[in-house]
């Protein structure tokens, strides 16, 4: 099983807030760093997908350890509002089973999560308005069944269900999303988020797939301010969302993390901040 990271840059470098929810930018690059370090504790192959900016920042600059970097993201025909898509074309170039986690989940090696099933997800999700409202706006309809997973950790042995996945965002981007325009950001981040987590249901449910929720007693948004605390129940920690990116006590947290275990690179990232590299 291979660890494995993205980062498509184009929507980051296009995005209105400069620190990307975060206090400050310096805890986006700290967050790569962390997240980066405890994937190459808990995987003996690790792998980078990214186009060539990316590529410059967190491995040029960061000096961030992977076994195989990637800039396969280079080329990447899709509006950029719909930042997870990089993500889904990430999925479609893997040839073997592997595990992806999120810039911002952070997978501690205590935990006994095991990765050997068809589709490995993060958690189901049953009570978000996400998904109503992007398929509404989509196909002008209700959504039957408003239920997902959340992708901040996913992969699986089933690669051919994230091909089918890639194939149902290249349809839904053809036939709905490249001539259209939405005016209101959240449509456009409701759309991508759908696609890919919505869309990872579909394909699960359609191929009648295995799927092993890593965290099986987090099903309600209500229980996500505490899978983005550190030190929770699961050993595992992804800060989602606005809110819990602007919660303090997070963010010195894991700067602390960074200090004691990466100082190096915590050094090189405060260097590069003064001189204004990044």
């Amino acid at each position: 099983m291979i660890g494995i990271q993205s980062f498509w840059t184009k929507p980051y470098s296009n995005n209105k807030d400069h620190n990307l929810s975060w206090n400050d930018r310096k805890y986006f690059y700290i967050s790569w760093i962390l997240s980066n370090h405890l994937i190459n504790q808990k995987f003996s192959s690790t792998e980078l997908v990214t186009d060539t900016l990316g590529k410059h920042l967190l491995i040029d600059i960061l000096k961030l350890k992977y076994n195989k970097v990637s800039t396969d993201l280079d080329i990447i025909p899709y509006d950029t509002k719909y930042w997870t898509f990089g993500k889904i074309v990430t999925f479609s170039k893997q040839n073997k089973p592997f595990i992806h986690i999120d810039y911002d989940a952070f997978l501690f090696k205590e935990n006994n999560f095991s990765f050997k099933e068809d589709i490995c997800v993060q958690n189901i999700e049953t009570d978000v308005d996400t998904y109503y409202n992007a398929h509404k706006s989509l196909y002008n309809s209700s959504l039957e069944e408003n239920i997902a997973y959340n992708t901040g950790i996913v992969g699986g042995e089933d690669l051919k269900s994230y091909y089918q996945l890639f194939e149902y965002m290249e349809v839904i981007y053809d036939s709905f999303l490249k001539n259209t325009t939405y005016n209101s950001d959240n449509i456009y981040t409701d759309i991508a988020i759908y696609v890919e987590q919505y869309g990872l249901f579909k394909v699960a449910k359609e191929r009648n797939k295995r799927v092993s929720c890593l965290l099986k007693d987090l099903t309600c948004i209500s229980q996500y301010s505490e899978v983005s605390s550190f030190n929770n129940k699961w050993d595992f920690t992804h800060v989602l969302g606005y809110y819990n990116k602007k919660r303090t006590e997070q963010y010195k947290y894991f700067e602390k993390l960074v200090q004691k275990y990466c100082p190096k690179l915590y050094f090189n990232l405060i260097d590069m901040l003064e001189r204004g590299v990044l």
